[in-house]
């Protein structure tokens, strides 16, 4: 079960203090609390979902690795819950945020603001160089006479957008499913 959160970056949660049924925030109940608190890093887990995974290559020459496409599905019937899911890629190289085509929202900025222009980008819209990593080829180690593939991380986040409008209680418990294609290609 992940808790609604927000995000302009991927990489830095806030959740609401406090909303309403269709997940829209709403001045916090204390005049002492912030509309929006950050996720301390001991609770992150509870917000996103997180896959890291390593990239070599046995090829010797550079490989580009790309995000070709990328599906936003629900996995529940007369569910929309599906349309209020994020998607961040995060390397070294490159991060890119992802939406359903329908799932317009503004994320969490600071304690009280939300961001003026939604940051992610739809599934529809994906370029081909919109999410790119360098690969580097596989290099010949004299001292241990073998050759050695430099692995590349990749970060894959999926969250609840909690100021989409699809971030709803009735859709609590509901499923969702996410397709992620990738091409490689020399450098």
């Amino acid at each position: 079960m992940l808790y609604p959160s927000s995000t302009a970056d991927g990489v830095n949660f806030r959740y609401a203090t406090n909303i309403d049924k269709t997940g829209v925030a709403l001045d916090a109940l204390d005049t002492e609390l912030k509309k929006f608190e950050p996720v301390e890093s001991v609770y992150a887990k509870y917000f996103y979902l997180e896959q890291v995974f390593y990239i070599t290559t046995t090829n010797k020459e550079d490989i580009i690795l790309n995000l070709s496409s990328v599906e936003i599905l629900p996995g529940t019937n007369n569910s929309n819950l599906y349309k209020s899911i994020r998607i961040a890629l995060l390397s070294d190289d490159d991060t890119i945020l992802i939406r359903h085509d329908d799932g317009v929202a503004l994320p969490a900025n600071g304690d009280d603001t939300t961001v003026e222009v939604d940051p992610a980008i739809t599934c529809s819209a994906l370029e081909s160089d919109d999410f790119e990593v360098l690969i580097p080829g596989m290099t010949y180690n004299s001292e241990t006479l073998n050759n050695y593939c430099t692995p590349v991380k990749v970060t894959l986040r999926l969250w609840i957008e909690g100021q989409s409008s699809f971030a709803v209680a009735e859709y609590s418990g509901h499923a969702f499913m996410a397709n992620l294609e990738f091409d490689a290609r020399l450098a």
